[in-house]
């Protein structure tokens, strides 16, 4: 899988650790169904339907 890394404020990286691990999930797969939400991102996905992976299919998942 490709790697992005992105330079977020500290407080973002933290929130981001915490809620991650209040659902039970890495960061990156929490940061991926947050992304799913985004209109502009699911018609991005929606532009590449040949190289839309398996994981851009699931719905939001909440498990909080």
């Amino acid at each position: 899988m490709p790697v992005i890394e992105l330079e977020l404020p500290q407080v973002i990286c933290e929130a981001l650790q915490d809620a991650a691990a209040a659902a039970g999930v890495p960061p990156a797969e929490l940061l991926a169904d947050a992304l799913r939400t985004l209109p502009a991102f699911q018609r991005a996905l929606a532009d590449r339907p040949e190289r839309l992976p398996a994981f851009a299919l699931k719905s939001g998942a909440s498990r909080e």
